[in-house]
């Protein structure tokens, strides 16, 4: 799953840059542009991002069929 292009969709979808997040969190562009690269995000940082965007993280673990 590349959880950055997700995050980048709905950033889309709400008209939020990646200089307005930086802003947000008060980090440079560059610090941000590099978590969206490296697609890297603690799940931390996933539920601070999607609460500055107006969105929450839902993460469930399902048990595999075989």
């Amino acid at each position: 799953m590349d959880i950055a292009k997700e995050i980048r969709k709905l950033m889309i979808d709400e008209d939020i840059t990646i200089t307005a997040l930086a802003e947000h969190f008060g980090v440079t562009q560059q610090n941000i542009s590099a978590k969206f690269k490296k697609n890297d995000f603690r799940i931390s940082e996933l539920a601070s991002i999607a609460d500055a965007i107006g969105y929450e993280v839902n993460i469930s673990f399902t048990k595999k069929v075989n």
